[in-house]
Parts: C-alpha cells; sequence; structure tokens
C-alpha cells in the first residue's frame, strides 16, 4: 500500500510494469489504427458527392444573406447557431463547393479521432488502448459524419475535448488562473457549437467542485461554482435565441419520439425500452450492428 498525497488516503501499490515488448506491440496497433481512420476519413471526405436533403436545408441557413437570418425563425432545421457561423466563416474563404461545406464536420471528424487516441492513451491502459481507438477509427457512423453537413463531428469533438480538458484540470494539484480561464471559455463556446456537451459539463462540473472540495480545495471549489454559473448563463442565453423555438415543432417531436420511453408505459415496458436503447448505442454511434 501508498500513500496518495492527493486523496490523502492509502491505496494499493502500483502494478508492476508492463512488458516492454507487449507495450510496443499496444503502441503500433493504435498507430496503425489511428491512421487507418485518418485515411478513411479522407477518402470518405473526397468522395464527390451531392448534398442530400437535410445537407440542403442546413446549406440554405448557411448562406442566407445575413448572419441574424441563421437564427430561429429563419431557419429551416435545428442546428447549434456556433456551427453555423464556423460554417458561414469557411465557406467564405473556401466558397460554396460541397467539400467546402463540408471542411468543418471533416476537421471535427479529424480532430475527434486524434482527441479519441490521446483521451484512450490517458485513461487506459494495454490493450484497452488500441480497443478503444478501434471503435472510434472504424466506426461507420463516425466516418460518415465526418464528411456530412451537419453538426454530428463537432458533437463528438467538442464532447472530447471537454473530457480531455476535465481530466487535465483534475490532475492539477491548484486549478492554475490559466485552466480556470480556458474551462470558462469552453464551457461557455460549447453549447452554441454542441447541444450533447450539455450533458457533459452537467456532470462534469459537479465532478469537479465535489474532487476540489474532497481534497480540502475550498478556494479552487469555490471557483468552479462561478464558472459553472457562467456555463449556465451561456446554456440558458442560446435556449432562449434558438432551442426553446423548436420545442413546438409538432414534427421533430414525432421524429425523436421513439428515442425516449413511451409516455404512461408500465414497468415492464420501460424495461424492455431501456434495454433495447441500450443495445442500440452500439449500433450508433459505434457502428457494430
Amino acid at each position: 500500500m501508498t500513500l496518495d498525497p492527493r486523496e490523502g488516503r492509502l491505496r494499493p501499490a502500483s502494478p508492476s510494469a508492463p512488458d516492454p515488448r507487449v507495450q510496443k506491440a499496444w503502441n503500433t496497433a493504435t498507430a496503425l489504427l489511428l491512421v487507418f481512420g485518418v485515411v478513411v476519413r479522407c477518402v470518405q471526405f473526397a468522395l464527390p458527392r451531392s448534398l442530400w436533403f437535410d445537407e440542403a436545408r442546413n446549406a440554405l441557413d448557411i448562406l442566407k444573406p445575413t448572419w441574424l437570418e441563421m437564427l430561429p425563425p429563419h431557419v429551416l432545421q435545428p442546428s447549434p447557431f456556433g456551427f453555423f457561423v464556423l460554417e458561414r466563416g469557411v465557406a467564405a474563404i473556401l466558397g460554396e463547393s460541397e467539400w467546402a461545406l463540408r471542411a468543418v464536420p471533416f476537421a471535427a471528424g479529424l480532430g475527434a479521432l486524434f482527441l479519441g487516441t490521446h483521451l484512450a492513451r490517458r485513461a487506459l491502459e494495454g490493450v484497452a488502448v488500441p480497443i478503444a481507438v478501434g471503435l472510434l477509427a472504424l466506426s461507420g457512423p463516425a466516418i460518415y459524419f465526418g464528411s456530412e453537413l451537419k453538426p454530428y463531428a463537432t458533437d463528438l469533438f467538442v464532447f472530447l475535448g471537454i473530457a480531455v480538458l476535465l481530466l487535465r484540470v483534475d490532475a492539477e494539484e491548484k486549478t492554475s488562473a490559466t485552466t480556470l480561464a480556458g474551462m470558462t471559455l469552453a464551457g461557455v463556446l460549447a453549447p452554441w457549437l454542441s447541444y450533447t456537451s450539455v450533458f457533459l459539463l452537467a456532470v462534469g462540473g459537479p465532478w469537479l467542485l465535489v474532487r476540489c472540495w474532497n481534497r480540502g480545495r475550498r478556494g479552487d471549489a469555490a471557483q468552479w461554482v462561478a464558472v459553472g454559473l457562467t456555463w449556465i448563463a451561456s446554456f440558458a442565453l442560446h435556449y432562449a435565441l434558438v432551442i426553446a423555438h423548436w420545442s413546438d415543432a409538432g414534427w421533430l417531436n414525432q421524429h425523436w419520439q421513439k428515442n425516449f420511453a413511451p409516455w404512461g408505459s408500465g414497468l415492464g415496458e420501460t424495461a424492455a425500452w431501456s434495454f433495447d436503447a441500450f443495445l442500440a448505442a452500439f449500433e450508433s454511434p459505434l457502428g457494430l450492428a
């Protein structure tokens, strides 16, 4: 047993170092999977595909005459406003071709692959690292959405980026001003770029607060409360400007209805739905049909 100075309690001694040859094999497998993931994403992006219906509607919103027309009620379908801003900026530089309009998802898809690899190496060991990288690198949905004019690749990039930042913050003995400013900015911008980032922020913020409090860092804990309030304010503004507009959209509610447990269902039906939803998570986004 060894004393962990950060936790202030005993913990089991670290296991013996892995066989260097075995570790080298896992590192090589991880690198090969990473390279393969990059190649297939580049190939997918290079294919000469026309915009399909949903992409075309996003393109119409992005290329409207004024920036304010990218906000409800002028837009045709819900997307984070920050995603539209990025798309419009890139289109102003690269033009309005299919490849230019898909450049942001492509860059986000590649970035997510590297972030996922970094996160796996930081949080896992041994064979678990190439397995995690392989699940991301070989994921059919992750590959495809890395070249589609929709915010799903951006969702993945932002989500993994926040996860990396949370682990980095947790590893610090004392929260620096730079870290605090970086996390504040990341949490403020994230809801404008990715709806799903809200779920990780809602868990990660309190997690950091509790970790600081348990380590006796009361000052850091108070700072994270202030940071969390800025995140909430940013999300509330985006909700008021964008998300609230779609709350009464019947077609949207009907489209996503199957992704929620049936209203008024009994315990058995809810349990069956929950099991099906759990299995569906391996089909998309992991792509394990």
